[in-house]
């Protein structure tokens, strides 16, 4: 882009990544699960984003970082 990031259409690698999470959804597909670079699992702002959709997600995270697990199966009984 010419303008490079003061460019009004330019967007981040995350953005990219959900505006084609929604045109998937959309157009009626919904993944088992989405597999993201190891990059974006500190992207908590990312992530949150895959929990609004109710997707699932597999990724990386910083070792110093606190991980918390939710079982919704158990909500299904």
């Amino acid at each position: 882009m010419p303008g490079g990031k003061k460019d009004k259409l330019f967007l981040q690698k995350p953005d990219i990544g959900i505006e084609l999470i929604d045109r998937t959804l959309k157009r009626g597909h919904r993944p088992g699960i989405v597999l993201i670079d190891a990059g974006y699992g500190n992207n908590t702002t990312f992530l949150k984003k895959f929990e609004v959709r109710k997707l699932k997600y597999l990724g990386g995270v910083a070792q110093n970082r606190k991980v918390i697990i939710k079982n919704d199966l158990e909500n299904e009984k």
